[in-house]
């Protein structure tokens, strides 16, 4: 498993400069400009998805077939690209909080519960969309799962404007007095449905025929 990991890792190092760049320019954006959701959360949502194209990657490459060759388990193999995921989406997770905490201390608005609130949600983001694509692209390949995944991904972002709207819309609604017991919920159902995803994904890709 640690030399599958790896090969993500030079993989990412080798594929992803372009991902690196826009997460800092959406980090910058989220630090220099108004508090949007989507400017914050979205380094989270782009390196959740880097596993797909990792997959993509390897399926160029004949990695998959290749692969059936090595005493790897198909287990290990669907189990590195979500491992692969959650570091990627930890790292900008990390990052996105402590330009979220910056800010605010660079304008005294220090706010815990504010912190809390773009937090939880930030792992929902991180956790929501890989949940729902991966078992597609492991059972259908990335070419029929990227319909899924731009579907997903629309729905998604319609679902995050709907959210920003809604949460800045009204001015008698600030986040230091939004509810934090319902993010919570949500985000104990996503860690649940992201691991019957991960699951899901290797039962359905050792049914698969190459």
């Amino acid at each position: 498993m640690k030399g599958l990991i790896l090969k993500e890792m030079y993989m990412s190092a080798k594929y992803f400069k372009s991902f690196i760049f826009i997460v800092a320019v959406f980090l910058g954006i989220s630090f220099f400009g108004d508090n949007n959701l989507m400017f914050i959360a979205y380094p989270c949502l782009l390196t959740s998805i880097m596993p797909i194209t990792l997959i993509a990657y390897d399926e160029r490459c004949k990695w998959d077939i290749f692969s059936q060759t090595l005493p790897y388990t198909k287990s290990q193999l669907v189990s590195s690209k979500y491992l692969a995921g959650l570091i990627f989406s930890t790292v900008a997770y990390i990052l996105s909080i402590a330009v979220l905490t910056l800010k605010m201390f660079t304008n005294q608005n220090f706010n815990m519960d504010e912190i809390i609130f773009y937090a939880i949600i930030m792992l929902i983001v991180a956790l929501f969309c890989p949940a729902l694509i991966l078992p597609f692209v492991f059972k259908f390949g990335t070419e029929k799962g990227r319909i899924v995944f731009y579907i997903i991904c629309g729905i998604f972002a319609a679902l995050m404007a709907i959210f920003t709207k809604n949460l800045y819309g009204d001015s008698s609604v600030s986040i230091s007095t939004a509810s934090i017991t319902p993010l919570l919920a949500a985000l104990a159902i996503i860690v649940i449905l992201y691991a019957g995803s991960w699951i899901l994904s290797i039962h359905l890709y050792k049914k698969r025929k190459f």
